[in-house]
């Protein structure tokens, strides 16, 4: 029987593992062995499962469902990184001090389920001049250093994409999960190009979540 993910949960098989992210939650599952009985639809809620027990289990953990598949947003695979662009030149504290204000009302204290809703609605579907994005990301990684409080990838992500929108830019924001040991990652992409990471690092996620520009 063909069935569809549920509207909150997304999935990714990484080897012979079946990893969920269920956006209510805002937590993440492996189940270890079960990926080769699972076809994923790409840019799809489309999945098939060919165990009728792992599929009984999936609709009851309300992972699955029945009914017609929807579109996804799928990025580019990764490519390229910021070794690729011109570096960025410019200090640009004001931009800086206003991403941080919108920050602070879009990621402490933030729900991970509402954090990611509240990206989707500011999506405009285009990312824009890539070459200036490419100056945007090195100016950021720049004055990073100097802001007063650090994070880790999911701070940095919606800092920078904060950043990017206060020019009238924006990117992709991918989350991608590797097993053995599990890891969840995210990162930004103007494209396939990777503006908050290194291309060597993000090449070993596997992707699962992407949101529209």
């Amino acid at each position: 029987m063909t069935h569809r993910l549920s509207p909150h949960v997304h999935a990714a098989c990484c080897g012979e593992d079946l990893v969920l992210l269920n956006l209510r939650q805002g937590s993440y599952a492996c189940l270890p062995g079960c990926a080769p009985y699972i076809a994923l639809s790409a840019g799809t809620t489309a999945l098939r499962v060919g165990a009728q027990d792992l599929a009984e289990a999936l609709a009851e953990a309300g992972a699955i469902e029945t009914g017609p598949a929807e579109p996804r947003f799928l990025a580019p695979p990764a490519a390229r990184d910021l070794a690729a662009c011109l570096p960025g030149r410019r200090a640009r504290p004001l931009t800086m001090a206003l991403a941080w204000s919108d920050l602070a009302r879009s990621y402490w204290r933030v729900p991970f389920g509402e954090m990611i809703a509240r990206s989707q609605r500011q999506a405009n579907g285009a990312c824009g001049d890539e070459a200036l994005i490419g100056r945007l990301a090195h100016d950021f990684e720049r004055m990073l250093p100097w802001v007063p409080a650090q994070g880790v990838c999911l701070f940095r992500s919606c800092f920078l994409l904060a950043f990017l929108r206060r020019h009238g830019v924006s990117a992709s924001w991918v989350f991608g999960v590797q097993t053995y040991t599990f890891e969840a990652h995210c990162w930004l992409q103007a494209g396939d190009l990777v503006l908050d990471d290194h291309l060597e690092h993000v090449a070993g996620f596997e992707p699962i979540l992407a949101l529209e520009p």
